[in-house]
């Protein structure tokens, strides 16, 4: 388990440097849409792939012990950050360099805003789950 937990907090980290660089291209006047679109494909490839992870880890957590409200929460705030992900998707899906351009004004700074703060949290409570779980093999 420690080692899924220092995998997922790795890459909490290079989700929050390609936010930075998404911050970066806002905070310019013309928007780079292609550079955007990359960085997003970027984005993507890792949370696809993460957000499994770690439900597959909390459903273990809670099969090897008392849930943690925490792991509950979690897993209905993945579902929320979906729904933002998925206006940024169709968008660039779109190829349409206006709607991508509302899409990330609107759901993709939301969902650049509640994923760091859903993070930080996931963090300190990976913390916790470690200590709950310390000595569990990997079956990973």
């Amino acid at each position: 388990m420690k080692k899924s937990i220092e995998t997922l907090k790795g890459e909490h980290e290079a989700i929050r440097g390609i936010f930075d660089k998404v911050e970066g291209c806002l905070s310019v006047d013309e928007l780079d849409v292609g550079n955007l679109a990359n960085l997003l494909h970027d984005f993507g490839k890792i949370w696809d792939a993460h957000e499994l992870m770690e439900e597959n880890l909390f459903h273990l957590s809670q099969e090897k012990g008392p849930p943690f409200p925490e792991e509950t929460m979690f897993l209905e705030q993945h579902k929320e950050l979906r729904g933002h992900w998925k206006v940024l998707q169709d968008a660039v899906g779109s190829s349409d360099d206006a709607r991508i351009k509302v899409a990330i004004e609107t759901d993709g700074k939301m969902l650049m805003e509640k994923l760091k703060s859903h993070m930080g949290s996931e963090d300190d409570f990976f913390e916790i789950m470690a200590e709950k779980f310390e000595g569990l093999e990997e079956s990973d």
